[in-house]
Protein backbone atom coordinates (compact mmCIF):
# COMPACT_ATOMS: atom_id res chain seq x y z
CA UNK A 1 0.00 0.00 0.00
CA UNK A 2 2.25 2.23 1.31
CA UNK A 3 4.49 1.60 -2.75
CA UNK A 4 1.57 2.78 -4.73
CA UNK A 5 0.70 5.64 -2.73
CA UNK A 6 4.91 6.84 -2.96
CA UNK A 7 4.83 5.79 -6.86
CA UNK A 8 1.27 8.34 -7.34
CA UNK A 9 2.66 10.82 -5.00
CA UNK A 10 6.09 10.86 -6.81
CA UNK A 11 3.72 10.72 -10.54
CA UNK A 12 1.53 13.93 -9.08
CA UNK A 13 4.93 15.88 -8.20
CA UNK A 14 6.83 15.38 -11.44
CA UNK A 15 3.38 15.74 -13.39
CA UNK A 16 2.47 19.12 -11.01
CA UNK A 17 6.46 19.90 -11.97
CA UNK A 18 5.92 19.33 -15.79
CA UNK A 19 3.11 21.88 -15.71
CA UNK A 20 4.83 24.57 -14.21
CA UNK A 21 7.94 24.39 -15.82
CA UNK A 22 5.28 24.26 -19.22
CA UNK A 23 3.30 26.71 -18.62
CA UNK A 24 6.45 28.83 -17.21
CA UNK A 25 8.11 28.66 -20.82
CA UNK A 26 5.17 29.54 -22.25
CA UNK A 27 4.51 32.69 -20.21
CA UNK A 28 8.14 33.55 -20.69
CA UNK A 29 7.37 33.11 -24.72
CA UNK A 30 4.35 35.41 -24.47
CA UNK A 31 6.31 37.65 -22.47
CA UNK A 32 8.97 37.90 -25.42
CA UNK A 33 6.70 38.69 -27.96
CA UNK A 34 4.84 41.26 -26.12
CA UNK A 35 7.80 42.76 -25.46
CA UNK A 36 9.00 42.45 -29.47
CA UNK A 37 5.44 44.34 -30.32
CA UNK A 38 6.31 46.89 -27.11
CA UNK A 39 9.82 47.60 -29.11
CA UNK A 40 8.32 47.90 -32.70
CA UNK A 41 5.75 49.86 -31.61
CA UNK A 42 8.40 52.42 -29.97
CA UNK A 43 10.58 51.95 -33.17
CA UNK A 44 7.68 52.89 -35.40
CA UNK A 45 7.33 56.22 -33.01
CA UNK A 46 10.86 56.93 -33.45
CA UNK A 47 10.16 57.19 -36.81
CA UNK A 48 7.23 59.12 -36.72
CA UNK A 49 8.66 61.76 -34.66
CA UNK A 50 12.13 61.78 -37.18
CA UNK A 51 9.49 62.39 -39.77
CA UNK A 52 7.79 64.89 -38.27
CA UNK A 53 10.53 66.72 -36.36
CA UNK A 54 13.62 66.53 -38.34
CA UNK A 55 15.56 69.80 -40.12
CA UNK A 56 14.83 68.63 -43.51
CA UNK A 57 12.77 65.77 -45.27
CA UNK A 58 13.63 62.15 -44.41
CA UNK A 59 12.89 59.69 -46.81
CA UNK A 60 11.11 56.99 -44.42
CA UNK A 61 12.07 53.87 -46.60
CA UNK A 62 16.02 54.47 -46.65
CA UNK A 63 15.36 55.34 -43.04
CA UNK A 64 13.69 51.73 -42.22
CA UNK A 65 16.81 50.03 -44.47
CA UNK A 66 19.21 51.78 -42.70
CA UNK A 67 18.05 50.32 -39.51
CA UNK A 68 17.69 47.23 -40.58
CA UNK A 69 20.98 47.08 -40.82
CA UNK A 70 22.38 48.20 -38.61
CA UNK A 71 20.41 45.69 -36.34
CA UNK A 72 22.01 42.80 -38.53
CA UNK A 73 25.19 44.08 -39.13
CA UNK A 74 25.21 44.76 -34.83
CA UNK A 75 24.60 40.81 -34.80
CA UNK A 76 28.02 39.53 -36.49
CA UNK A 77 30.51 41.14 -38.92
CA UNK A 78 29.48 38.66 -41.77
CA UNK A 79 25.25 39.86 -41.94
CA UNK A 80 23.82 42.72 -43.56
CA UNK A 81 20.76 43.71 -44.97
CA UNK A 82 20.83 43.90 -48.87
CA UNK A 83 18.15 46.65 -50.65
CA UNK A 84 16.11 44.88 -53.39
CA UNK A 85 18.20 46.32 -55.72
CA UNK A 86 21.03 46.04 -54.07
CA UNK A 87 20.91 42.17 -54.27
CA UNK A 88 19.60 42.28 -57.62
CA UNK A 89 23.07 43.98 -58.47
CA UNK A 90 24.81 41.31 -56.42
CA UNK A 91 23.43 38.59 -58.10
CA UNK A 92 24.23 40.51 -62.03
CA UNK A 93 27.94 40.85 -60.55
CA UNK A 94 27.86 36.44 -59.26
CA UNK A 95 25.99 35.11 -62.13
CA UNK A 96 28.06 33.77 -65.60
CA UNK A 97 30.80 31.17 -65.61
CA UNK A 98 34.14 32.56 -63.45
CA UNK A 99 37.58 31.09 -63.92
CA UNK A 100 40.52 32.01 -61.74
CA UNK A 101 43.56 31.69 -59.27
CA UNK A 102 42.85 31.80 -55.61
CA UNK A 103 40.72 35.49 -54.61
CA UNK A 104 41.22 36.79 -58.51
CA UNK A 105 38.27 35.68 -60.09
CA UNK A 106 38.03 36.92 -63.76
CA UNK A 107 34.68 36.07 -66.08
CA UNK A 108 35.45 32.99 -68.46
CA UNK A 109 35.35 34.60 -72.09
CA UNK A 110 35.88 31.42 -74.21
CA UNK A 111 38.43 28.86 -74.64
Amino acid sequence: MKKYLLVGVSTFLLGAGATAYLNQSATAAVSSGAESYRVLELFGDVVQAVEENYVSEVESRKLIETALDGMLTSLDPHSNYLTPEALNDMRDQTRGNMAGWGWRSVPRTGW
